[in-house]
């Protein structure tokens, strides 16, 4: 639909330059029918700013061909007319499997990843192309090629720790500890077994000492992070599961911001319900989508 184009379109690039003028330079998305299963001990922005890391994923899946038909070949492109320009490493585009993508409907990362040149001037040709409207490109596909071609591989965390449910692709059982120091990718060309339903066979139940997050004595810095959902008014009831998930696992604990954007505003009833049932503050703030006005209409 021309809303889920709209939507990819948003959640690529848009959406961090609207947190970004926020005040939030960390960004934890959560679709709202995401759930957490199980207590989260400890500040996942805090793990992330401590350890060099600036995006966090729990797993990756195979995009389906006829949405990602030339955007690997859309970014090759870039990638040669741009190399050198930016220095762009090519070890980690070049390894990642074409077709594969982070499953970002859970995702931390810093602003500074999206609002890099290289990002910027990838998200700008990809836009041109038309590809999100013309072909489905998706921003899971969009933004995990991004990531390859401007975040060096070191910075990459995958939280194989968090219990943590989206249908149909994950089903993640809390194991262990936050392992900033293990490898975020199989040895086999970062492969994690994509469209498995179960993601915890990859990493050991328990975390050795030497592959432990750090975690340095600065509690009373303040980390300017946000957790931010995309909904829609018929989906307030999942929207409102997610959060209590949140509140239950993550918020009463960890005082972060909650960010709702929609389309179109939710009931009064509604937005009074979730700020409520939050012990953190909830923001409300309406978008307006629109499709470029450099592409043509009637391909779409």
């Amino acid at each position: 639909t021309i809303g889920y184009r709209h939507m990819c379109r948003f959640m690529a690039n848009r959406v961090h330059e609207e947190l970004s003028r926020m005040g939030y330079s960390w960004h934890w998305r959560l679709d709202d029918d995401s759930l957490l299963t199980s207590d989260i001990g400890y500040d996942v922005f805090r793990m992330m700013k401590q350890n060099n890391k600036v995006y966090g994923f729990v797993n990756t899946v195979m995009d389906g061909p006829s949405c990602v038909k030339g955007l690997w070949e859309n970014a090759d492109k870039f990638l040669s007319a741009n190399a050198q320009k930016f220095n762009i490493s090519r070890s980690f585009y070049d390894g990642w499997p074409r077709g594969q993508v982070f499953y970002n409907n859970f995702e931390i990362s810093h602003a500074s990843v999206w609002t890099s040149q290289i990002y910027q001037s990838y998200f700008e040709q990809v836009d041109r192309a038309g590809g999100i409207y013309y072909t489905r490109w998706g921003d899971a596909a969009i933004k995990s090629i991004g990531i390859a071609l401007s975040v060096e591989e070191s910075k990459v965390h995958r939280f194989s720790d968090i219990g943590y449910t989206h249908a149909p692709f994950v089903k993640q059982i809390a194991t262990g500890l936050p392992a900033a120091h293990a490898q975020p990718f199989e040895k086999n060309k970062h492969q994690l077994d994509a469209l498995n339903i179960s993601v915890n066979e990859t990493f050991n139940a328990s975390t050795s000492i030497s592959t432990a997050s750090t975690f340095a004595p600065d509690s009373n810095t303040v980390i300017p992070g946000a957790i931010y959902v995309l909904s829609r008014p018929y989906r307030a009831n999942s929207l409102k599961r997610m959060l209590v998930s949140l509140e239950k696992f993550f918020c009463k604990r960890y005082n972060y911001p909650i960010v709702i954007f929609t389309e179109e505003d939710l009931p009064v009833s509604v937005q009074q319900n979730i700020v409520t049932s939050m012990s953190v503050q909830v923001r409300f703030k309406r978008i307006q989508f629109a499709v470029p006005v450099f592409l043509n209409k009637s391909r779409i």
